[in-house]
C-alpha cells in the first residue's frame, strides 16, 4: 500500500512539473516585445496587431496596419534582426510598462525603441497611443 502511494505521489509530482516547464516563458512586457518584433520580422502583421493595445480599434486599425507595416520594411531593409536586447521598467502601482528595445539588425546596422506597455485583462501589449 505504501509503495502504491508513493508511486502515485511520484506520478504526480513528474505530472506538476511537466506542466510547469512545458508553459513556457512568462509573458512579461520584455517577452511582448520580442514577439511583436519577431512577429513582423517573419511577415505576420496580424500576429503583431494583436499584440496592440486600441483602445477604439475601428478608427486606429488602420493607422497601426501601416505603422507596422513600415516597422516590417524597415526589418526587412536591414536584413532581418540579430539580436534584441531590453531594458524593462515596470510601475509596481499601475499596469504600465516601458520597455527600452536595442535591435541588432543582420546588416550591422542598430536602432533604439522606446515602447510603452499596458496589461489589460492580464495580457501585456503595446500601447501606441491613440490617434
Amino acid at each position: 500500500m505504501k509503495k502504491n502511494t508513493l508511486s502515485l505521489l511520484f506520478l504526480a509530482l513528474l505530472v506538476a512539473m511537466f506542466t510547469i516547464i512545458s508553459c513556457g516563458k512568462s509573458e512579461s512586457p520584455s517577452n511582448v516585445a520580442e514577439d511583436f518584433y519577431r512577429a513582423l520580422e517573419g511577415g505576420n502583421i496580424q500576429k503583431a496587431l494583436g499584440m496592440v493595445y486600441m483602445a477604439d480599434p475601428e478608427f486606429e486599425e488602420e493607422i497601426i496596419n501601416s505603422l507596422l507595416e513600415g516597422i516590417e520594411n524597415s526589418i526587412e531593409d536591414n536584413n532581418g534582426i540579430k539580436e534584441i536586447t531590453f531594458e524593462e521598467s515596470i510601475e509596481k502601482e499601475s499596469n504600465m510598462a516601458v520597455v527600452n528595445v536595442k535591435i541588432q539588425y543582420n546588416n550591422d546596422q542598430s536602432s533604439a525603441e522606446t515602447l510603452n506597455m499596458i496589461e489589460k485583462n492580464g495580457l501585456w501589449m503595446l500601447n501606441l497611443g491613440a490617434f
